[in-house]
This record gives structure tokens, C-alpha cells and sequence, in this order.
């Protein structure tokens, strides 16, 4: 039987937000209002450059804390329709934690972008396990 494993789901929540802050990053012209803005010299974009990947990773890392729970729970649901509605139930809120914990307007297309990341993400790191289970090759057995 194949079962989303610990490292797996921490790997997928490592990547889609890696992914998630680096679009952030060119798409909102983050990097440079915050690292290019600022820095007058070479040195200073090295640095700051420093500064925001710490700051990024910082912000990786507290959300895998707070979401790796509910994704690792989610994925114990062995019915498709049911695991479908908990991991859409589960984006919605990460939508609104990301929306009051990140962003400068709320309501904006950051939160949407995050989430067609975790859609895709999602599907790629669990399609396997997805479709197995939907073909009932995966049964109750704990």
C-alpha cells in the first residue's frame, strides 16, 4: 500500500511555498522593492539578498508548522470524495491564515496564486496516491 509518508508531506509543503514566495517575489516586484531598492552597492544586494532568503525560509517554515498537521490528517481520509472536499476545505482556510497573516491587502490575487500552487503541488506530490485511491487499490487497513 502507498501512504503519503512523513518527509513527503513536509517536502511538499517546503516546495509549494518555496515556489509560492519566489512568484511572489518577481510577480508583486518584491525582491526588488525590498533587496534592489535598498541597496546601493554590490555588497548591499548580496546581503540583502541574504536577509530576504532568511526572511522567506522563516515564513516557509512557519507555515509548514501550522499546516502540517491538518495536510498529514487530511491525507489518513480513505474516501476520494471525502479527502477532495477535506484538502479543499484546508486551502480555503490556508487562503484566509495567508490572507491575515501575510498580506498587505486583503482579498487580493497573492492568496489565489498560493492556492493554484497547492492545487498543482498538491496533485504532484499526491496524484499517485489520489488515483489509487479512487480506484479503491488503497483499502482501510490502518
Amino acid at each position: 500500500m502507498i501512504k503519503p509518508s512523513f518527509l513527503k508531506i513536509i517536502l511538499y509543503l517546503f516546495v509549494k511555498y518555496l515556489v509560492f514566495f519566489t512568484v511572489l517575489a518577481f510577480l508583486d516586484n518584491r525582491y526588488k522593492n525590498i533587496v534592489i531598492n535598498n541597496s546601493k552597492y554590490a555588497d548591499d544586494i548580496v546581503i540583502n539578498s541574504i536577509y530576504y532568503i532568511v526572511e522567506v525560509l522563516f515564513a516557509v517554515l512557519l507555515y509548514i508548522v501550522i499546516f502540517f498537521l491538518p495536510l498529514y490528517l487530511l491525507l489518513k481520509i480513505k474516501n476520494i470524495l471525502f479527502l477532495l472536499l477535506a484538502f479543499l476545505l484546508l486551502i480555503i482556510i490556508e487562503y484566509f491564515v495567508y490572507e491575515a497573516t501575510s498580506s498587505y491587502i486583503h482579498m487580493d490575487i497573492d492568496g489565489i496564486i498560493n492556492e493554484i500552487i497547492s492545487f498543482i503541488f498538491f496533485f504532484v506530490f499526491f496524484g499517485k496516491f489520489i488515483v489509487l485511491l479512487a480506484k479503491g487499490e488503497i483499502n482501510n487497513e490502518k
